[in-house]
């Protein structure tokens, strides 16, 4: 695995991700030493209310990060998405599926410790469901103080978006799951997620709001069900949502990624 700045920091011209799923084994032995860093894409398996379908999580980080590889070539390879993730907070909305916390940590661990057998050092976690936050952090920090894996972070996409983050949009109150900034991320990279027809605003349970806004407040963490904030499992307003504004969304969080990975590169020069 080398790093060459100015190949990290170049936009890919007319290039195919490089998706490891779709590779041969000599395809992969062919490309591992111009791979600067592996992405795995981390979603979910939940309800996002009327408005989107429930891989909706998954997608938006797997087609970030196909973007984001044909965009570096060949400086990421992208590993199959782990399409389970932390939602017990949804499971009164059927469709949602959970993982135990331990059940993640040792998912991600297998997963590194063989691709590091085949030469890959350096990983970033993709991570588009907010459940998964603190998660992804341990997995950081457990998986990467092995002796043999040189950098391993965690990345959530929307953090990933400069500024308020609306892609030209107005973001209305309430916004983060099933919103018109999520819809409007599956809007640009996979539309067929999106329930054109069945498009709602949240049907918010305004009882719930005083105790949640209270803990956000003082950023306490608690086993808070979205069913006691909304009867829809959505927040926001999807019906504001655009494709463009996905658009801009994306883009920018690609350039954020860039710079993250020019970054790691430069440090590993030293």
């Amino acid at each position: 695995m080398t790093s060459r700045d100015n190949v990290v920091v170049q936009e890919g011209k007319d290039h195919h991700p490089l998706i490891l799923a779709e590779l041969s084994w000599p395809e992969v032995a062919d490309i591992k030493d111009r791979v600067e860093m592996v992405l795995i894409p981390f979603g979910s398996t939940e309800q996002h209310g009327p408005n989107l379908a429930v891989s909706a999580d998954t997608a938006i980080a797997e087609s970030f990060c196909n973007l984001a590889s044909a965009s570096m070539f060949p400086c990421l390879l992208v590993a199959p998405a782990v399409p389970w993730g932390i939602s017990p907070h949804h499971m009164e909305f059927p469709g949602t599926l959970t993982l135990a916390a331990d059940t993640v940590l040792r998912v991600f661990n297998d997963i590194v410790v063989s691709l590091v057998q085949h030469g890959f050092k350096r990983f970033l976690i993709v991570n588009a469901h907010g459940g998964n936050k603190e998660i992804s952090g341990v997995v950081a920090q457990e998986v990467g103080n092995r002796d043999e894996v040189e950098f391993f972070g965690a990345a959530f996409l929307p953090d990933l978006i400069p500024g308020t983050g609306g892609g030209g949009l107005e973001p209305t109150v309430r916004v983060g799951h099933a919103c018109e900034l999520e819809v409007s991320d599956a809007l640009f990279l996979r539309p067929s997620l999106v329930k054109h027809e069945a498009l709602r605003p949240a049907d918010f349970r305004e009882s719930g709001w005083a105790l949640h806004d209270t803990l956000q407040r003082f950023g306490i963490r608690s086993a808070e069900k979205m069913s006691e904030i909304t009867n829809n499992g959505a927040l926001g307003n999807a019906t504001f949502a655009t494709a463009d504004a996905g658009r801009v969304r994306i883009e920018a969080a690609i350039g954020s990624l860039r710079e993250i990975v020019s970054a790691v590169a430069r440090s590993k020069q030293l």
